[in-house]
């Protein structure tokens, strides 16, 4: 069970006593995991970090088979001798203590809870939390989760989607025969959407992916666990953000990866609309396309990476605004030169996986 609480000893600091065995180069600056392998009699700490031992003192009561997200800091007032700084505790039953006097962003910490054999016993915590256990998070621990599990995501591989439309075919849509309503039934037929459906009743549990591949695992086939996990991810984030986390069932060729994000963006306490479509192919590159809609007023922008879709874009952009602009009052359009590669997730937001 996840525990994520704040750090709450007096004391933040390990000093070094000895190294053991094998030498362990370290740097000022440098962010390390170490696990307590050793409690010494004298009060010491056996840490294994960086293939090597080291014997610390500390004054926190540590325990065994635990591990320590240490920043190694620089300390002219001891000589320059270096000194480690508690980022984080991990208990062994999933529990993590959080130092909020270290200077650490909340990337780095995802990337060093995501690392490794921790990561693995870290998301097989965090899959076992109860429903009702969630909204004793504060924004910071979600957001954290979210953000690992994002990163989990992210970084898994994409065979398991292709096995998938192999097996299942008629749960995915060809980009080529997409229309309105077929994108609309798409979205409704996946993720939370498909949830609530299933508990009014109005639609059969045999027509989910999910459910088709628990199946395909029961009788045997374990190759599509990784897709199981991969929604299972999305469930919990979607629960965690108030909002919708999905994939979008459909077969587009030379799509390398895809995300849609669409989220409420308010001003003057009036509604306004942020969706923003951002596409890697294989042949293309990145092309990120951002619509805001705030009443009839309608601004998008265009990053295209390839030079020769972008003129392309470019040459037919009159008449897309010549277009729209029977239906809104105001039309803006234009091309940006940089991406947005950090978006800000926040709640209620509907985030598609393409």
């Amino acid at each position: 069970m996840i525990n994520i609480k704040p750090f709450n000893f007096n004391y933040e600091f390990l000093t070094i006593a000895k190294p053991q065995g094998k030498s362990i180069t370290i740097k000022p600056g440098e962010t390390v995991r170490a696990e307590v392998i050793d409690i010494l009699p004298s009060g010491g700490v056996v840490l294994r970090m960086k293939g090597g031992h080291l014997t610390v003192n500390t004054e926190i009561p540590l325990q065994k088979d635990t591990s320590l997200l240490l920043k190694i800091l620089n300390t002219p007032e001891m000589d320059h001798r270096l000194k480690f700084q508690i980022v984080a505790v991990l208990g062994k039953e999933g529990s993590i203590s959080l130092n909020p006097r270290a200077d650490l962003s909340l990337s780095q910490l995802v990337s060093l809870l995501s690392s490794g054999k921790l990561k693995d016993s870290f998301i097989n915590s965090l899959m076992e939390m109860l429903p009702q256990k969630f909204n004793t998070l504060d924004n910071s621990q979600k957001n954290i989760l979210v953000s690992i599990l994002l990163n989990s995501i992210n970084s898994s591989g994409r065979w398991f989607f292709q096995k998938a439309q192999e097996m299942f075919k008629e749960n995915f849509v060809p980009i080529r025969d997409l229309t309105p309503d077929r994108l609309r039934n798409a979205i409704l037929n996946t993720g939370v959407f498909f949830e609530s459906k299933l508990k009014k009743g109005s639609v059969s549990i045999d027509d989910d992916l999910k459910f088709k591949a628990l199946k395909s695992i029961g009788s045997g086939d374990e190759s599509l666990r990784e897709l199981v996990k991969v929604i299972d991810h999305f469930q919990v984030i979607s629960r965690l953000t108030d909002g919708v986390f999905t994939f979008l069932p459909i077969l587009w060729n030379d799509l390398e990866r895809g995300d849609i994000y669409v989220q409420e963006k308010s001003r003057n306490g009036k509604k306004g609309f942020l969706c923003t479509i951002d596409l890697n192919f294989s042949d293309l590159g990145d092309l990120q396309i951002s619509i805001f809609l705030y009443e009839k007023d309608l601004m998008i922008t265009f990053f295209v990476q390839n030079d020769s879709f972008r003129e392309l874009i470019n040459n037919e952009i009159k008449e897309l605004k010549d277009r729209l602009s029977v239906y809104f009052d105001n039309v803006f359009l234009k091309f940006k030169t940089k991406k947005e590669e950090n978006l800000v997730l926040r709640d209620n937001i509907l985030h598609l996986k393409v």
